[in-house]
């Protein structure tokens, strides 16, 4: 019983075993397949040439044409002050800041001018003096006269002291016009120093007030050399005249408002700084504290007002606008060639900011410029171009 058991097991193993090998060996082999090639889609823009208008930016701080401390080139009690004399006041050319007790200066000048007069007495004098002596020797004398005797020294002595009487004349009433403080320009109170009742001296003179011109208001802006480049200032020579530069834009905040202003490059300062490696460029407003009929609720243009500012730079006749992002490495850009494949490019990059780059060079119209990022960018890799957003008009 036990035998017959294991026959017919082994009978059953042997069955099964048959069977899956026919069933292993008559199963059709799977199809084989290449596999498809990955081709990456990526966004793209056609490239197509434009003319563009350069500008660089800058930033600095309003300052004053001319800035000038007036000190008192007379002694004496100020008796008098103009209402507009204190810090904020404008006064125009020509105008009395304040006014210096001149009676002292006025009996001066009275001296002097008795003494002027006393002295054109005296070579009137010796004048006629010496035309007595002339005359005498003509009528008495043999040969020729001596200088002496014709009052030759004596009426150069005379002369001396007459002109030496009219310089003291001079000065007496220059003195007396300096005991009048007058704005040497149009300009505007920094620094009130003195007040009414106060005693000024001559020499050396007291310091009276701080004032700056209002008729032109400067900003110094720093430009790298690369920056420098892209602007057409007009170069200075020993000897000759400096053309207007470029325009330039002010931007400034004030109380929660932009406002902007107007100016021109007037000139480049001398040297580079050897630290920075900057050269400054000066910017100059016309007028700037007067009301603009064009923005009459705009703030005067202030000294030490921080400004941004924007230089017209160059002209572009073609150039290339791809945004920033699609710059790699600072100097190429990756292309969707004609087969679909990619392709990089080295390009000139005239200027690049935070939104744009100019390429001047290295691209063609027509090129498709890659915008999207590519995680392995490899020569020659298939790629599935898109139409991105940014496309440009050709």
């Amino acid at each position: 019983m036990k035998a017959s058991q294991s026959i017919l097991v082994l009978a059953v193993l042997v069955v099964t075993a048959i069977v899956c090998y026919f069933v292993v060996a008559l199963k059709p082999e799977p199809e084989r397949t290449e596999p498809e090639p990955l081709s990456p889609p990526v966004e793209y823009l056609v490239a197509a040439p434009e003319a563009v208008q350069l500008s660089v930016k800058s930033q600095g701080t309003v300052q004053p044409r001319t800035r000038t401390t007036l000190t008192a080139e007379v002694a004496g009690r100020i008796v008098s002050v103009s209402p507009d004399f204190e810090p904020g006041g404008f006064f125009d050319k020509g105008q009395t800041l304040l006014q210096i007790d001149d009676a002292d200066l006025k009996a001066a000048l009275a001296i002097e001018e008795a003494n002027l007069a006393q002295a054109e007495y005296n070579l009137a004098q010796e004048q006629a003096l010496a035309e007595q002596a002339r005359i005498d020797w003509e009528d008495l004398g043999e040969g020729d006269p001596t200088s002496l005797a014709l009052r030759e020294p004596q009426i150069k002595q005379a002369k001396a002291v007459l002109a030496s009487a009219e310089a003291r004349v001079e000065k007496a009433r220059r003195d007396l016009e300096r005991s009048t403080v007058k704005a040497p320009y149009a300009c505007l109170v920094e620094q009130q120093l003195v007040d009414l009742g106060s005693y000024v001296t001559g020499n050396p003179g007291t310091q009276l007030a701080t004032i700056y011109a209002t008729d032109t208001a400067e900003v110094r802006l720093p430009l790298s050399t690369d920056e420098l480049a892209l602007i057409e200032l007009p170069l200075a020579f020993l000897g000759e005249g400096v053309a207007l530069g470029p325009e330039v834009t002010l931007t400034a905040s004030h109380g929660g408002k932009t406002y902007t202003w107007q100016g021109r490059i007037i000139r480049t300062e001398a040297s580079i700084d050897p630290r920075s490696r900057l050269i400054y460029v000066v910017a100059a407003v016309d007028d700037p504290y007067g009301r603009d009929p064009a923005h009459p609720n705009r703030p005067p243009l202030r000294a030490g007002l921080f400004v941004e500012a924007e230089i017209q730079g160059r002209a572009l006749p073609e150039v290339y606008v791809i945004p920033r992002y699609a710059l790699r490495e600072g100097s190429s850009v990756l292309i969707a060639a004609g087969d679909d494949t990619l392709r990089r490019k080295a390009v000139g990059v005239a200027q690049a900011t935070e939104e744009q780059a100019l390429i001047t060079e290295g691209l063609a119209p027509g090129d498709r410029v890659i915008t999207s990022p590519v995680e392995y960018a490899i020569e020659g890799m298939s790629i599935t171009p898109v139409t991105g957003e940014k496309e440009s008009e050709q």
